[in-house]
């Protein structure tokens, strides 16, 4: 039986972002089992590089968890399920179809999270709940449509992650709340949302 040797070698160009050190056997199997999980090692640079995967993969775990409450708690806009899982589905759709930039797709969640919960803590907390109180998200929703392609617009010149997470969670809320304004006080009522007259 004969043992093979590992010889380290540092790669031509200085990337070391798949492996640190590229350790080749002399075996030609061991060097092709090193050629296939090379593009499967993770990255191990000291600076985390974020992927658009990632991002979705975090956006829709965000996504997940307030059609999880209604599943536990109950539905307090009386919209159904559909409605908890449509609303950020579309939301991400417009991210994913510009190409957004990682941690876009994260913040345009957590702004439609942060926008159901409003309207979903509002009947809660109220002694006669709203029955048509839905609708007035609804209606808002193109307002926010426009605030994430706004956002996608302000986060192509970002390079900061946290920032483009804060673009597109600012830009879907101000845009929903600018349209919720003009709908909640012209059109319909919705509520304490309503300015008094």
């Amino acid at each position: 039986m004969r043992l093979y040797k590992p010889v380290i070698r540092r790669p031509a160009r200085a990337d070391f972002s798949t492996w640190p050190l590229c350790l080749t056997l002399r075996s030609r199997g061991t060097l092709r089992l090193l050629r296939r999980l090379a593009p499967l090692s993770l990255n191990v640079s000291p600076h985390m590089t974020l992927s658009r995967r990632l991002d979705a993969i975090l956006a829709v775990a965000a996504a997940l968890v307030l059609p999880t409450v209604v599943l536990l708690a109950g539905d307090p806009l009386y919209a159904g399920l559909w409605y908890y899982l449509a609303v950020p589905a579309v939301a991400l759709g417009i991210g994913a179809a510009f190409h957004a930039k990682p941690l876009f797709l994260l913040g345009t969640s957590l702004a439609v999270a942060t926008t159901l919960l409003t309207y979903m803590s509002i009947n809660w907390s109220a002694e006669r709940p709203e029955g048509l109180l839905a609708l007035g998200h609804l209606t808002s929703l193109p307002g926010a449509a426009i605030g994430i392609v706004l956002a996608l617009l302000v986060a192509r010149r970002i390079q900061t992650p946290a920032l483009i997470l804060l673009a597109a969670f600012s830009g879907l809320l101000t845009g929903f709340f600018v349209n919720q304004l003009v709908v909640c006080n012209t059109v319909m009522w919705c509520g304490p949302l309503s300015l008094p007259v």
